[in-house]
């Protein structure tokens, strides 16, 4: 099985993040992406119990934007999660993709950094 990429994201706290993917074959042709599952999380750390955050998902319209998928945080998410004291990251987090034939693969993966809000209510 291929490696997952490394993805690193870094947002401020209480700000929306939204990652637009979109999902091409080897010869960088877009995938339709029907049917496919979509599941990521922040966790303070790999082995953590508990997911700090968990993104949503919405996959576009695949015969006018082919292979989109949009994964998103909410400000209401963001907002409770811990920021980076650096060098070292506020999390991590990854990519699973459930595929129709229910196969899951880990596509993407990476630190988390969340970097302080000043702005508040």
């Amino acid at each position: 099985m291929p490696k997952p990429k490394t993805y690193n994201i870094t947002f401020v706290q209480g700000d929306t993040y939204n990652l637009r993917l979109r999902f091409k074959d080897a010869n960088s042709d877009p995938v339709d992406i029907t049917g496919w599952e979509f599941k990521a999380q922040v966790r303070a750390n790999y082995d953590a119990e508990l997911a700090l955050a968990e993104f949503t998902y919405v996959i576009d319209d695949q015969v006018t934007n082919t292979g989109y998928v949009d994964l998103t945080l909410s400000d209401i998410q963001t907002t409770p999660l811990p920021v980076a004291v650096m060098p070292d990251p506020s999390g991590y987090w990854d990519l699973e993709i459930t595929y129709p034939s229910g196969d899951v693969l880990t596509v993407m993966a990476g630190k988390v950094t969340v970097k302080a809000q000043v702005t508040r209510g």
